[in-house]
């Protein structure tokens, strides 16, 4: 029996900008299209509206089973910057009449009120728009406690499915719905389609899938290395090992949690071997400091504890949180603002320190400088700044009050523009404020790997330039299976290859050093 190593090298989990997910090639669509496998006509699908679902959303959906040929491999690491989620760049290709697994991992809960989510889900099996069956109800317990939280259904496609690209609708909440119509506006919700395509059905056979992923692509990837080109399905009971490796260069200090199924973490070994008895997707888990939701305390210069302070709002100003930098950024007009997205930029970072009275100062890490505040007038950042009592606010959200000098008719407050003033209207979402406690370890990334390669394509050849001699290149598409291979013989490798799409490209020093590089040939 061939034993097969897959070599993921690994990444750290990272905050993608927006909702990001990794991208597949499949370049088997055209194919498919001359020969008549499926329809060409694709359907038009009405897009509901939808309020936002607070800080609980999808984190993972992937596909696994008989009946899948290509899984789909969705990841979004942030909360989604709109409420619906069209993931269409990459599909899972299915084949009619067989069954898969639809397994959904969802984040876990911000505020301990949000304990249980919910997942509606829709298919359009006979490609009208019109998503007429109800494929199940995913319910995602414990949220406010565990890490992540995943589930799964079973879904068996009907002989009779059209063959072709259609989409199947999920609608994840917070709330239990009697009744979901696919196709209606939502209240609080995310709604996320994903494209497959229906394939005829094939002979089973002895083969098995084995998808691998990492949960960020922007991060690092997946790719499966051997001394053959390996032939992924793989034979049924076939040995498989996978490892993992944290990328080259990490914008923060990044470790391995373990191997997921999309429900559980199945191993914590960086080397995994395990047989291939039955279809399996293995998520590659990386994560980076996260700051945690928690009581504010004081602290000093010399052991400082710091916090990102987040404004309670919900509108437009959900998910601010303050900062000060000598320069303005686009979009806001002071110094000191409550702005989006939250980093572990300096600019975001704040500690308490002791005062008179039982009051604090609030210093920023990037310039020292102290929150300050006048009657009635927006606050600004001084040398000296203002004394502030932060307690319980008293809102059912948990927040705290930020009061200066203790007078409760003076809150800090982020008004609609996003500055800070101070606000005399009592407790409310606006005046409250959620205090996350930064990990010592963030801001520094020891060790870091600059890789010396320049790569780009000119039409279908990819150049490399700085090789040496007897360096092994490799090129590998998103789920992990090799494409090519080479030995490079000069200090430039010119290398044809005529594949649309996203790829990595493994350069294997002869020391066993290993550079990943993501490449695009358009």
């Amino acid at each position: 029996m061939r034993k097969t190593h897959l070599y993921l090298l690994g990444i750290a989990l990272c905050s993608l900008l927006s909702t990001k997910a990794q991208v597949k090639s499949y370049e088997k669509l055209g194919e498919m299209i001359r020969t008549n496998s499926f329809s060409t006509k694709n359907p038009i699908y009405k897009i509901p509206y939808a309020t936002k679902n607070g800080n609980s959303y999808l984190i993972s959906a992937i596909t696994v089973g008989e009946a899948v040929q290509k899984p789909l491999a969705y990841f979004g690491n942030e909360k989604p910057k709109d409420y619906y989620i069209n993931f269409s760049r990459s599909a899972t290709f299915l084949e009619r009449g067989k069954s898969f697994d639809l397994v959904l991992t969802a984040n876990k809960s911000a505020t301990t009120t949000v304990k249980t989510g919910y997942a509606y889900a829709f298919a359009d099996w006979n490609r009208d728009g019109t998503f007429e069956t109800n494929v199940g109800e995913f319910i995602f317990s414990d949220l406010a406690t565990n890490e992540f939280v995943g589930t799964k259904q079973s879904i068996t496609i009907p002989k009779t499915a059209g063959t072709g690209k259609t989409r199947i609708r999920i609608i994840f909440t917070t709330s239990k719905l009697t009744s979901v119509n696919p196709e209606t506006n939502q209240s609080q919700a995310f709604i996320y389609d994903f494209v497959i395509f229906i394939k005829e059905k094939t002979t089973t056979n002895d083969k098995v899938l084995v998808s691998v992923a990492s949960n960020d692509e922007e991060l690092g990837n997946v790719i499966i290395e051997d001394s053959e080109l390996p032939n992924n399905p793989f034979q049924k009971g076939e040995s498989v090992t996978v490892k993992t490796r944290l990328s080259n260069k990490p914008k923060y200090p990044a470790s391995f949690k373990g191997w997921s199924n999309g429900i559980s973490i199945v191993s914590t070994d960086t080397e995994y071997t395990f047989n291939a008895n039955n279809p399996i997707f293995l998520i590659a888990l990386f994560e980076i400091p996260k700051a945690t939701l928690e009581d504010p305390i004081v602290s000093t210069a010399k052991m400082p504890v710091w916090y990102q302070i987040e404004n309670a709002h919900s509108d437009s100003r959900d998910e601010h949180y303050i900062a000060f930098s000598e320069e303005i950024p686009a979009g806001y007009t002071t110094q000191l603002r409550i702005e989006k997205p939250v980093t572990f930029e300096d600019k975001f970072l704040w500690r308490l320190e002791a005062s008179t009275n039982n009051m604090v100062k609030i210093i920023n890490k990037g310039t020292g400088k102290q929150l300050y505040s006048q009657n009635g007038q927006t606050s600004s950042a001084k040398e000296v700044g203002s004394d502030y009592f932060v307690t319980k606010s008293g809102h059912s959200n948990g927040s705290y009050s930020i009061k200066w000098n203790n007078n409760s008719q003076k809150l800090l407050n982020g008004n609609p523009k996003f500055k800070l003033l101070l606000y005399g209207g009592g407790v409310g979402t606006g005046s409250g404020w959620f205090f996350y406690k930064v990990p010592p370890d963030f801001t520094s990334v020891e060790n870091v790997l600059v890789s010396p390669y320049h790569l780009f394509f000119l039409g279908n050849n990819l150049h490399i330039k700085h090789t040496k001699k007897n360096e092994t290149i490799s090129i590998f598409d998103l789920s992990g299976r090799k494409l090519t291979s080479l030995i490079a013989n000069s200090e430039e490798v010119n290398l044809p290859f005529d594949k649309k799409g996203l790829f990595v490209v493994c350069i294997k020093q002869t020391n066993g050093q290993l550079y990943n590089h993501k490449v695009v040939n358009q």
